[in-house]
């Protein structure tokens, strides 16, 4: 496992959950006439893809708070960041908190403790050690969405994010696979398994949401980590400008096969190392990776990733 972002390993440990419990019997249809399995499966189906969604926001939300705090230890001052994003960490934060705060206290949670804990980032803006609030992306709603996730990348000075994603994705191995729209499917399979009681999600869908679902994670992931190694960096080119910036992420992939583990670039025609146990292949990986700041990406039997690691921020 690439371990480092505890966001990153919920994550991964989530979606393979989710793709061992499709293959369990009591979540796959039996007989038309065995109508309490059934029933008793499709219930499990729709509930699984309510939580399996609610782990990819999450996801999101958490990544995007240690990448925050990356960027928090940056060497130029607040006012030289971005403008989405001072403006994202500030009022941003506020609005963000307040909603939140309100549904803490339908919860049971402490609103109070939420709010000082943004005043007290978005007071950091202005002197003292910065730390810029988890409620600065993410948080606008009680929902992750479609605009909400091209928001977190655009505050980071990314351009065009959705296609930045998609682009990189296929370079993996996934595909054309259009991420916005992706995400879209998802979020109305989510939608209508929670509140529609026709719903009927099947495994197919549930496999489908662990590829797509990893797909989105993972190029959201090693773009936004680049993004926010260069602004903790200071780079010049992104703090006043817009960028492109997948094509720039080199990648080194650890393809499984007969239970080997070959290293290889994503350019090269030969493996460059060849592993039989996957915790010394990722090791391997990583070390050569670390100072070319590359992303390291596992693609399973199957050719389709399945775990990665971001050198950019870990």
């Amino acid at each position: 496992m690439s371990v480092a972002s505890p966001a990153r390993q919920n994550f991964i440990e989530r979606i393979e959950s989710v793709r061992d419990a499709v293959q369990q019997p009591w979540l796959i249809d039996g007989p038309l006439g065995d109508a309490v399995h059934n029933r008793r499966a499709g219930l499990l189906r729709n509930s699984l893809m309510v939580v399996a969604f609610t782990s990819l926001e999450d996801f999101l939300r958490n990544r995007t708070s240690e990448l925050l705090n990356h960027i928090s230890r940056t060497v130029v001052g607040f006012s030289q960041l971005p403008n989405k994003l001072r403006t994202s960490a500030t009022i941003g934060a506020v609005r963000s908190g307040l909603f939140q705060a309100t549904l803490a206290s339908k919860t049971g949670s402490d609103p109070i403790a939420l709010i000082q804990g943004v005043a007290e980032s978005v007071a950091s803006t202005m002197k003292g050690a910065l730390q810029l609030s988890p409620y600065s992306l993410g948080y606008t709603g009680s929902n992750v969405t479609v605009d909400e996730v091209y928001s977190i990348l655009a505050a980071l000075n990314i351009n065009d994010p959705w296609t930045e994603m998609s682009d990189f994705a296929a370079r993996c191995g996934f595909g054309s696979l259009p991420l916005k729209q992706a995400y879209e499917t998802l979020q109305i399979n989510r939608n209508t398994a929670a509140h529609d009681v026709r719903a009927s999600i099947q495994p197919n869908d549930l496999t489908s949401f662990s590829n797509e679902a990893l797909a989105i994670a993972m190029s959201f992931d090693l773009v936004a980590s680049r993004a926010a190694r260069l602004l903790n960096e200071g780079n010049s080119a992104l703090l006043t400008a817009k960028n492109k910036l997948q094509s720039s992420i080199a990648i080194r992939f650890i393809d499984e096969s007969a239970g080997k583990y070959r290293e290889k670039p994503e350019k090269a025609s030969r493996a460059v190392k060849v592993s039989s146990d996957v915790e010394e292949a990722w090791r391997l990986a990583i070390g050569r990776s670390t100072s070319t700041h590359e992303a390291v990406v596992l693609r399973g039997s199957k050719g389709l990733p399945v775990d990665w690691y971001s050198c950019d921020v870990a």
